[in-house]
């Protein structure tokens, strides 16, 4: 798809979502949405189409499982990456078709990009 792809990113965390932002528009990707909740991600999806659901920790692991599930009904073209700390956590892997850690998106996420297409 490459940097004509859209781009969904749902991280509570808002330093990394502008700076992951910023990181793909410098790449050349250009339909970026951000997303801080998954109720916002939500509506998003029901107003826009992605190519890419990027989805950051969130506190309760079944939200994480609900995004993923109705972005899948929503948006069935779309592939699902999730953004994993290193650090020991709660986090169901089955709920990804691809996971970067966060500690290390910005040597990993364009290849995954590429290469989910």
């Amino acid at each position: 798809m490459g940097p004509s792809a859209a781009i969904l990113i749902c991280d509570r965390e808002e330093l990394f979502r502008e700076t992951l932002m910023n990181f793909l528009l410098a790449a050349g990707y250009q339909q970026i949405a951000l997303a801080t909740t998954v109720k916002e991600a939500l509506r998003l999806l029901h107003q826009n189409q992605f190519d890419y659901v990027l989805i950051g920790n969130t506190r309760l692991l079944s939200l994480a499982r609900r995004l993923k599930m109705i972005a899948q009904r929503l948006q069935p073209q779309a592939r699902i990456v999730c953004m994993k700390s290193a650090w020991p956590q709660a986090f169901d892997e089955t709920l990804c078709q691809r996971i970067v850690l966060k500690e290390r998106i910005y040597e990993s996420l364009l290849e995954v990009l590429e290469t989910s297409s």
